[in-house]
């Protein structure tokens, strides 16, 4: 299967774009993207403003890359997601979770301090 772009908001079915499909996110509005093929995905972006994106994505797919998995690391995404906490969010982490045992396990500095979020 070649490379495609699978993508889904919340509430909504997976759905994905072939090559030169185009696919838009209003500003703030909440998604994920992941490539939904065997091969490499390349694709094309425009952020306003750019501000760190390309910085925490490249970060995120490293921990994902790193842990094997389709999701980083537990220490890695309470990392992330407390260092870019302004710019961007990880909507299927609860808000619990994100505000107080993230900046716990990136205090303590103990990769997978939390179990169940490795699951």
């Amino acid at each position: 299967m070649q490379a495609r772009l699978g993508y889904q908001r919340p509430g909504e079915e997976p759905r994905f774009a072939e090559a030169g499909e185009t696919v838009v996110f209003k500003p703030g509005e909440v998604h994920k993207f992941w490539n939904a093929g065997q091969d490499d995905l390349r694709c094309t972006g425009y952020v306003k403003p750019a501000d760190n994106i390309e910085y925490f994505l490249e970060k995120i797919y490293e921990a994902q890359k790193k842990s094997g998995r389709m999701r980083p690391e537990a220490f890695d995404a309470a990392f992330l997601a407390l260092r870019y906490r302004s710019e961007f969010g990880m909507a299927e982490v609860p808000a619990f979770v994100q505000k107080f045992i993230f900046p716990v396990q990136v205090a303590s500095g103990r990769p997978g301090a939390d179990p169940a979020l490795n699951a």
